[in-house]
């Protein structure tokens, strides 16, 4: 089968474009699956420069993305587009960053998060990544139903020339969540955000290894 050329950071999509019809024409492209996540599947451009990351529902990381985008800092990621779809669904597109090594990942996460929990941020050099975290954790809290606040998964972890980026740094309570609908309790999503959070790549699949290709 013939792929058609399509790259998602230039395509005009719309609200009125549904998870389901996006996620079909990005795997009918030239774009390169290279995970699948607990939310959100994640795509490699055909020029192998950029990575498109599309989910069905996960406000957590939206919130994450327009953090990013309105403020730069280099151990944060670029967001170069965030395409709104019809419901909770959207695409993120971001420069190609490297996995880096473990120990690297882990080296970073750590210290880091040392200095966020301490609150020892003067001189630190992790002040302004600190700031910047803890306003999304303020304004995630008060926001995004079950919002959780850090992710400190070491895997969150990439590099661009050496440097560590924080690509994913915001999650929800996604058992909790599942729980509370299972169990027929009211709950603090709309009946439309419930049926979109059940289309998650891990209530659809399972627990996904991810294939790290770049």
């Amino acid at each position: 089968m013939i792929k058609k050329k399509l790259d998602a950071y230039s395509i005009q999509l719309d609200k009125q474009t549904s998870f389901q019809i996006a996620l079909a024409m990005l795997k009918d492209s030239e774009h390169i699956h290279i995970a699948t996540g607990d939310w959100a599947y994640v795509f490699k451009s055909p020029d192998r420069n950029k990575i498109t990351r599309i989910t069905p529902f996960d406000p957590a990381y939206l919130h994450f993305a327009k953090l990013c985008y309105s403020n730069l800092h280099q151990n944060l990621p670029r967001i170069l587009k965030i395409q709104p779809l019809s419901r909770s669904a959207y695409i993120v597109t971001m420069p190609n960053y490297q996995p880096g090594v473990e120990g690297d990942r882990l080296k970073f996460i750590n210290s880091f998060k040392k200095v966020f929990s301490e609150k020892t941020l003067i001189g630190s050099g992790f002040s302004t990544l600190a700031n910047i975290l803890n306003v999304g954790c303020e304004s995630g809290e008060k926001t995004i139903p079950y919002f959780a606040g850090i992710d400190w998964n070491p895997d969150n972890i990439v590099f661009e020339n050496g440097i560590p980026i924080f690509l994913d740094a915001f999650y929800q309570e996604g058992s909790e969540i599942t729980q509370t609908i299972k169990s027929g309790e009211s709950t603090a999503l709309s009946e439309d955000e419930c049926v979109d959070f059940l289309t998650i790549p891990f209530l659809i699949h399972g627990k996904q290894q991810e294939e790290r290709e770049i």
